[in-house]
């Protein structure tokens, strides 16, 4: 039982690790796409993703050609701030889901497939908080959006496990 209680905090309480990182990438994920914006503004209004491989690079995701891809896949990785916090969010999530049997637990999510299932720019614009909720509770994302994103993603993304 402690265990999960471990888990539960640190997946889906704002004080956990996994919220708490997300939290972090919010601040640089932003420093890039105002730069992508500034220099090229048609790419950034594309629709396209961030997902993590396996060695911790920060990959592109969607219907980009691959210079398209290679261009954000730059400018995401040249962000120390950024990478850091997605693996951060990637390591804690792997640690912790092998602890909680409910919610994201009853999905099959692991080192090989984790790049198939979260999609970091979509969960960070879903979870921006809104003033009211910044203001009260003094966090950029709005935990319980993000909560709700994951549990989207993973439904979207992953099979349950037997």
């Amino acid at each position: 039982m402690y265990d999960i209680g471990v888990a539960t905090v640190h997946l889906y309480m704002p004080g956990g690790d996994v919220p708490k990182a997300v939290e972090k990438m919010l601040s640089p994920y932003d420093s890039v796409m105002a730069e992508l914006r500034s220099e090229q503004p048609s790419l950034a209004n594309k629709s396209w993703g961030i997902s993590i491989n396996e060695s911790g690079e920060l990959t592109v995701t969607g219907s980009l050609n691959d210079d398209e891809k290679a261009i954000i896949a730059e400018k995401l990785n040249s962000n120390e701030e950024l990478v850091t916090a997605v693996n951060d969010f990637k390591s804690n999530y792997l640690k912790y889901i092998k602890m909680e049997p409910r919610g994201w637990g009853n999905y099959d999510v692991n080192e090989s497939n984790f790049a198939d299932v979260f999609d970091f720019r979509e969960m960070l614009e879903s979870s921006r908080s809104s003033e009211e909720f910044k203001a009260t509770w003094d966090y950029e994302t709005n935990w319980l959006k993000l909560n709700d994103n994951v549990s989207a993603q993973l439904r979207s993304n992953a099979s349950k496990r037997k």
